[in-house]
């Protein structure tokens, strides 16, 4: 009987190269498993991610496949490609197009439905799959008894399935391959990936908010702040579904949003916390924050942080092994508390290449924290909020939609209700008890005689404002030109830069600067914010006085 390869393994002899057979079984049987550990009541899911992983591979039964795994000068021949048999089965034969748009896709990524089955009726496609069929069911018995049922689905909800069972696939195949790869030289197993334990997290969280509040001087916030925290842990009893949690900036919803996603996801046996901003700076204020509250060094594996500037492990520092663990994790996210950007987020659910979608199906059954959500572009909330409540009802996720702003753009967008689902409803009260900052509207004519020609030196950011700081007995101004931005971490210092650094202010009484509009039509001289923030004797409150405008995480 003829041996049917998978993959070889470079300057080895066949005889320790991956049996065919072996890995669709063993891609099928990973397949199912995160199929119903994404949705356990499922069994549609679950059958087609079993059904797919016995599929995926049916072209490498062709000859010259496994001519090409003993002579690699063969990559690239038309009459190596694999992927399109299986996908052709599925999509003339059992009717299943999520099947076949996963199969298609688990290389290169998910085709156009305009395309693809005019892509599979060419030679690698359905001529293909009937040539070796007899053949691949001698060698793998199970794949003459698959009778996937086609689900009935339409919208969201059928691009989800198959976004899901794409996901499924591509983790199950990628994980079955680097298995096979790692044994070939001799690497020690992966770590298995930690669970997120909510109900032993919590405690931490709790005390360590309580610590925290020690620490603040004023007893009016410190009651506010456990005003909203009591009603995040009050509201975690709820049914999965989609929360909002509105709260002025200083409220403590960062942690307590984490106290309730804990409680929740204790309750309802979810699986991790997803933690969502749209800029870096924000994730940098609370990588630290999280890692302390809930008990996690800073090198631990069970916080999993994926932007554009969190480095993975480096050749010189770890072995191979372990180095290998974290690319995965940065694919799959299989971490117990991930940390990522509206840009790594989103585009795992909307993008169609293996890489983006590979996560997926960890996103399932998820207490996922959208902070500053009123930044999303109003163009992209209507399909988003569509997506969003796929996850919740299909997958079963939670979203908390976190802001210290009013979700306006939310609530007018017909795929989004957030009625009767605001964990905090009186928002504009504590707005009120929470108001630092002072605004003034006056006439050029008054700002001149208030202050004479006492103007520092100007500059025009990035948001399009010509801002001017004005000198008042008491004041502290700052000359410095260039651009600037706070850094809330930053030290008490004053660290501006020409090149755009951090500032952080000193003690300061009062600050005026004036507001000066540069498009044609907007006249000067329009008005002053008056900025007036109570600081101790140390000088410890951070002042934004000058901020250039957030650049756009990755």
């Amino acid at each position: 009987m003829t041996a049917y390869f998978a993959h070889s393994v470079k300057g080895q002899p066949p005889s320790v190269w991956q049996s065919l057979r072996l890995h669709l079984m063993a891609v099928a049987q990973l397949a199912r498993e995160r199929a119903k550990g994404a949705c356990k009541l499922d069994d549609l899911l679950s059958d087609a991610a079993f059904a797919a992983g016995l599929l995926h591979d049916l072209g490498k039964y062709r000859v010259k496949f496994q001519e090409y795994l003993k002579d690699p000068r063969l990559k690239g021949n038309p009459l190596t490609f694999h992927k399109q048999a299986g996908a052709a089965r599925a999509h003339f034969h059992f009717k299943h197009d999520p099947i076949a748009f996963a199969v298609m896709g688990h290389h290169g990524g998910i085709p156009d439905r305009t395309t693809i089955t005019a892509d599979l009726k060419q030679l690698a496609g359905e001529p293909t799959a009937q040539a070796v069929w007899p053949e691949a069911i001698r060698d793998c018995p199970e794949l003459a008894g698959l009778a996937p049922t086609v689900p009935t689905l339409r919208g969201f909800h059928a691009d989800l399935f198959t976004r899901v069972l794409f996901s499924c696939l591509v983790d199950a195949d990628w994980s079955d391959t680097g298995e096979h790869e790692r044994k070939s030289k001799g690497l020690a197993e992966e770590p298995k990936p930690s669970e997120l334990d909510p109900a032993a997290r919590l405690p931490k969280v709790l005390a360590f908010i309580e610590t925290r509040a020690i620490q603040c001087r004023e007893q009016h916030i410190k009651d506010i702040r456990a005003q909203i925290r009591d009603a995040c842990l009050s509201r975690a009893d709820d049914g999965p579904g989609l929360f909002s949690l509105t709260v002025p900036t200083g409220g403590g919803k960062t942690l307590a949003g984490l106290a309730f996603a804990l409680k929740h996801a204790a309750k309802h046996n979810l699986r991790r916390i997803i933690y969502v901003a749209p800029y870096m700076s924000i994730l940098e204020q609370n990588i630290s924050v999280f890692r302390e509250a809930l008990g996690i060094g800073p090198d631990a594996s069970d916080l999993f942080e994926h932007y554009s500037l969190a480095e993975l492990p480096g050749d010189a520092d770890l072995d191979e092994t372990v180095r290998e663990a974290a690319v995965r994790r940065a694919e799959n996210w299989d971490a117990p508390v991930i940390v990522t950007t509206n840009v790594q987020f989103f585009e795992s659910l909307f993008s169609n290449k293996p890489g983006r979608c590979r996560k997926l199906h960890n996103i399932a059954r998820s207490v996922i924290i959208l902070d500053e959500c009123q930044s999303l572009p109003p163009g992209l909330v209507a399909p988003t909020c569509g997506m969003l409540k796929q996850l919740i009802a299909d997958i079963g996720c939670s979203i908390v939609l976190c802001t210290a702003a009013h979700e306006g753009q939310w609530k007018q967008s017909d795929n989004c209700c957030l009625k009767d689902l605001d964990i905090r409803s009186d928002y504009y009260y504590h707005r009120r008890n929470w108001r630092a900052v002072h605004i003034l509207r006056s006439h050029r004519a008054y700002i001149s005689s208030l202050l004479g020609d006492c103007w520092s030196d100007s500059h025009v950011d990035s948001s399009g404002y010509r801002r001017r700081a004005i000198e008042l007995p008491g004041s502290h101004v700052l000359r410095r030109k260039g651009n600037f931005r706070v850094n809330p971490m930053a030290s008490v210092s004053h660290r501006g830069t020409d090149q755009g650094g951090d500032l952080c202010s000193r003690s300061v009484p009062q600050l005026y600067h004036q507001l000066r509009g540069t498009t044609s039509g907007e006249r000067s001289g329009q008005g002053l914010e008056q900025l007036s923030v109570d600081c101790d004797g140390a000088g410890q409150r951070l002042l934004p006085v000058l901020r250039r405008g957030p650049q756009r995480a990755r």
